[in-house]
């Protein structure tokens, strides 16, 4: 099927001030003390998202379920998971701080659906027309950055627990995204996307007796790892550190599903190309430890007759799994596509 990208749009109003003396207005005053830099020292940029009235729209979150079972996007509050980057042409700038990356405040909105984002740190020289902003999240590790790339790595398995706040809890550190805006008449345009793929799996128990899962594991050659870097454009290299990666997830005490009921669980890989490799499903519980080796076009085989080639950024893949106590049977897979984000205009 054709996959949709989905994008949100955030509109950025520029300051350009310098470091604050005694002299300055009461308007600077106020704004300065707003910003959360370091010393008052630089230039500063000012985001402001005012979008996310659908749904469907993407951003630095997490998930949680509506009543049809549909992911959707949530900020949340953050001081130092997204890093943005200033290139003039192909050079990347400093700021005042001596490093090439800034962090990014995110304050969500009311409804968490909008937020606002502030770069914490001034730049060390005047924005100017056409400089281009990058930002990358969620990047703790600056270890992971080198000049003006960034390494992001998925984990060797997820721990899940029943009856956190949300069911995707435990995906939010590694919901990789990023995005380019140029400046222009003192405004930004930053379009995020997120990259990885979201894999989730439907268990349902068709037995008799309550099924109790402590793990599900979705192996096969798939990249686990994502390199970012900017060059006149953005660019991104998706790749594996081993030739085998298990998209996999531990339930703490157990995740219990009754009779003839379903529940989801939730895991990311990175996009992979794939045809007739082989795969392979595992799952433990109480109904026993059982696993099943594929053909990867027998599991996903595409919709409306096109083939399913992998897995794709923006995308997320449903893995419908019967369990009973003598078999475990994959029932079908679905594929989706995230709709467009909206658009916004906000003059600062």
């Amino acid at each position: 099927m054709k996959t949709t990208i989905s994008i949100i749009m955030f509109l950025a109003g520029l300051s350009t001030m310098t470091g604050f003396s005694s002299c300055v207005s009461d308007e600077v005053k106020k704004l300065a003390d707003e910003v959360p830099q370091q010393d008052n020292k630089g230039y500063f940029i000012s985001l402001d998202g005012e979008c996310g009235t659908e749904i469907t729209d993407l951003s630095r979150a997490h998930w949680d379920e509506d009543e049809q079972n549909v992911p959707h996007f949530y900020w949340d509050s953050s001081y130092d998971e997204m890093k943005a980057f200033v290139f003039r042409n192909t050079a990347v700038l400093n700021y005042v701080t001596d490093n090439t990356y800034a962090n990014v405040k995110i304050t969500p909105k009311e409804d968490r659906l909008k937020c606002s984002m502030q770069i914490t740190d001034g730049l060390s020289e005047v924005f100017q027309e056409g400089d281009v902003i990058w930002a990358v999240s969620p990047i703790r590790d600056i270890a992971g950055i080198e000049n003006s790339s960034v390494k992001f790595t998925l984990p060797d398995s997820y721990d899940y627990t029943d009856g956190h706040q949300t069911k995707t809890y435990h995906l939010k550190n590694y919901v990789l995204m990023s995005g380019v805006g140029t400046v222009r008449n003192e405004r930004a345009s930053i379009n995020f996307q997120i990259h990885p793929t979201i894999f989730r799996f439907k268990i349902t128990n068709s037995d008799k007796d309550n099924l109790i899962v402590n793990s599900i594991t979705f192996s096969g050659p798939f990249n686990n790892q994502a390199v970012l870097a900017y060059d006149e454009g953005e660019s991104v290299t998706f790749s594996k550190t081993s030739e085998q990666y298990s998209i996999k997830v531990n339930i703490s005490e157990g995740l219990t599903i009754l009779p003839t009921e379903s529940k989801y669980l939730y895991a990311l890989v990175m996009p992979t190309e794939l045809s007739d490799e082989n795969v392979m499903f595992s799952i433990t519980s109480n109904f026993g430890d059982k696993s099943q080796i594929l053909v990867y076009s027998d599991v996903f085989q595409g919709k409306e007759g096109s083939a399913d080639t992998g897995f794709k950024s923006n995308t997320y893949k449903t893995l419908n799994v019967a369990m009973k106590r003598t078999s475990v049977k994959l029932s079908g897979t679905t594929i989706n596509g995230f709709g467009q984000g909206g658009d916004c205009d906000v003059s600062l």
